[in-house]
């Protein structure tokens, strides 16, 4: 933890965006990234304890499991988001087995339609 907070002392100009969200051991330790929000359960006080964003924490109480539930839930939340952005990658492949891409295909058309005096669709 020293080290970690030490870097990011000496380089500030990181934006929290860059910084990592989770740093796992496996089954030694999980270092979590606190984002706007988040929160822990404090066992010694039977409090919840809110973290400041951008501050790191560390976690041995079960780390594999903690660490593996947070990257899911983070998958999780960028999937939900993904359906919302329209994009297909038929561009992309079309492309890569040499066939044209639609786009292309549009243009090909709109030239043989000029080409034999129909209107442009």
């Amino acid at each position: 933890m020293s080290h970690l907070q030490d870097f990011y002392a000496h380089n500030p100009t990181i934006p929290l965006g860059r910084r990592p969200n989770v740093i796992h051991v496996a089954g030694k330790y999980v270092i979590f990234r606190a984002v706007e929000g988040m929160g822990v359960w404090d066992a010694n006080t039977q409090q919840a304890e809110k973290l400041t964003a951008g501050t790191f924490r560390l976690f041995t109480r079960d780390p594999d499991l903690q660490g593996l539930l947070l990257v899911l839930d983070s998958l999780k939340q960028r999937v939900t988001a993904s359906t919302h952005i329209l994009y297909s990658y038929g561009e992309i492949m079309n492309r890569v087995n040499g066939l044209p891409t639609r786009s292309d295909a549009q243009q090909l058309i709109q030239a043989d339609n000029a080409a034999s005096g129909e209107p442009a669709a």
